[in-house]
């Protein structure tokens, strides 16, 4: 039985190049491996490197702290999600609110 290209038959040698290529997850080539392209900037990677690396932290800095949980203003065990700018629903609750825009809290 011949071997072709390999493809059909991935499973057989374990040392065959062609084997050790699609069992890697990161994508090589000639060596050189290619990493994910928003790992360090997160979700500001949508803008490139157009903006500067402060404004894409600072950027990310707010997005952070607005779509994680915040503590309820009226139930003290609850948590708040934003839904808007500004618009918040008590998750415990169902309560609609209006608040600041980005974070229940203020820092100090």
């Amino acid at each position: 039985m011949t071997r072709g290209l390999g493809l059909l038959n991935l499973g057989s040698n374990p040392s065959d190049p062609i084997t050790e290529q699609f069992k890697n997850p990161v994508f090589t080539f000639n060596n050189i491996t290619m990493s994910s392209k928003t790992k360090k900037v997160g979700s500001a990677g949508k803008f490139g490197a157009g903006y500067g690396t402060n404004v894409r932290k600072n950027f990310n800095a707010i997005e952070v702290l607005q779509r994680k949980r915040q503590q309820s203003p009226f139930y003290a065990k609850g948590k708040a999600k934003r839904i808007a700018s500004g618009i918040w629903k008590d998750v415990k609750t169902g309560k609609i609110f209006a608040g600041p825009a980005y974070s229940l809290s203020t820092k100090q």
